[in-house]
């Protein structure tokens, strides 16, 4: 055999593996895409599960503080409001209970209060939150007296929990 022969015949067997290779390169891609796909979604799913198992250790730390306090019944705020704010009519005061999780009921109370001194409802929103186990205020709007300075109305809406 000439050596122009072999040497033709290596660059074709050459060339013969090089396209096997690249033919066996993409049947394992395409073979492997949906597998590939199917990985990607599974860390997609272990990310959220790792962002659900930190919110639920969230919540767990947050049962095991309220289950460790002394005193698990909420302060009446109805009570509180009358002192701190004599005027105050307690049908002013929207109390509503709703059940959560295991013994523990979710507190929403809503209070209207008139003509009253604005500095000592935000004193008196503070010291609410304070409280153990705590209140949460939600929602407050305060609306200023166009007569009277520092004063005007006030609706305040609170969140507690007990058990």
């Amino acid at each position: 055999m000439s050596e122009k022969r072999l040497v033709l015949l290596l660059w074709t067997a050459a060339f013969l593996f090089v396209v096997a290779g690249l033919g066996l390169s993409l049947r394992t891609y395409t073979k492997f895409e949906d597998s590939r796909v199917r990985f990607q979604r599974k860390i997609k799913e272990y990310e959220q599960l790792q962002a659900l198992e930190a919110q639920v250790a969230g919540y767990d730390m947050a049962v095991a503080t309220f289950n460790n306090l002394d005193n698990t019944e909420l302060a009446s705020l109805k009570d509180l409001l009358k002192t701190r704010f004599p005027g105050c009519n307690p049908d002013d005061v929207r109390e509503s209970r709703r059940d959560a999780i295991q013994d523990w009921l979710v507190h929403d109370v809503e209070a209207s209060l008139n003509d009253v001194l604005l500095s000592e409802v935000m004193a008196m929103a503070v010291d609410v939150e304070k409280m153990r186990p705590p209140w949460v205020l939600q929602k407050c709007v305060l609306t200023a007296s166009s007569c009277v300075e520092n004063k005007g109305n006030a609706v305040l809406s609170f969140t507690g929990v007990s058990k």
